[in-house]
Order: C-alpha cells, then sequence, then structure tokens
C-alpha cells in the first residue's frame, strides 16, 4: 500500500517540479523531504537540489548552503563522495595470514607476494571502498605480473 504521494523508479537527468503551496499562505510550515526505501534495499537515494520558493525570495543550492533547513539523513554534497580504500592480502599459509597493504597518499600501492607457490598455493587480494555515505559501486584496477 502506498503511503501518500511519491517518486519512484530512476531518471537519467534531474527533474523539475513546482508543487503549489497556496493553500498555506500566511501560515509557518514545515517543508519537508522525505526518503522511503524497502526492507531489502535503499539503492541510490535521491538527489534534491535548487530548492525555491519564489514568492519568498527563498533559494537553496543544497550543495552548501543552510538555506535555514537541517540535512537530517541526507547528506550535501556537490556530487562527489571522495572514497578511500582499504586492500587485504590474505595468503593460504599454514596458518593462513592476513596482511593490510598500505596504500600511498593517491590510494595506490605495489606490493609482492613473497612465497606465493613456494610456501603457500594461493592468495587473496580482498579490494574494498570505504566511503561512508554512498553505496555506489566504484572501478579499481589489479594489475599482476610475474618476478
Amino acid at each position: 500500500n502506498a503511503l501518500g504521494n511519491g517518486y519512484t523508479g530512476s531518471s537519467v537527468k534531474w527533474l523539475s517540479e513546482s508543487i503549489d503551496l497556496t493553500q498555506y499562505a500566511g501560515q509557518e510550515i514545515q517543508l519537508r523531504f522525505h526518503v522511503l526505501t524497502d526492507l531489502s534495499t535503499t539503492r541510490d537515494g535521491i538527489q534534491i537540489d535548487e530548492i525555491s520558493i519564489p514568492e519568498l525570495g527563498y533559494y537553496d543550492g543544497a550543495e552548501d548552503d543552510t538555506g535555514g533547513w537541517k540535512a537530517r539523513g541526507f547528506v550535501r554534497s556537490s556530487n562527489f563522495v571522495p572514497a578511500e580504500w582499504v586492500v587485504w592480502l590474505i595468503t593460504a599459509g599454514n596458518p593462513p595470514e592476513v596482511h593490510r597493504i598500505e596504500l600511498n597518499p593517491d590510494q595506490t600501492a605495489e606490493f609482492d607476494i613473497p612465497g606465493l607457490g613456494t610456501e603457500y598455493p594461493r592468495a587473496a587480494v580482498i579490494v574494498s571502498p570505504t566511503a561512508p555515505t554512498t553505496t555506489m559501486e566504484l572501478d579499481y584496477e589489479l594489475v599482476f605480473q610475474q618476478p
């Protein structure tokens, strides 16, 4: 059952929307945005920008202007959320070992896997982005070379 008016699906461009607030003229109101997702997935969420009430001279670009509203549960963003990476090397020796790979400031790393094929038969490299405010998939590249 629908909980009221709303949007569903996705769009490939910004949608412009106007909502008639004349029934509230002369009253003090709270204008809120609410995102509701199902229990199994949250996906990418919603992006809101260029909020305005021209009759009141109100305009909020949403990225960095406080505009008098509180971003409770939302993240102010300029369409870019920086991600840092965590890389782990797991060697299948006896016992298995887990090593965190230190990354350079540009989030790259070069490392050797000594003992692969002699001390242990295989190894795994785990790569994970750690951006705290997004579930978007990120691309990365692994290059393996034999010495």
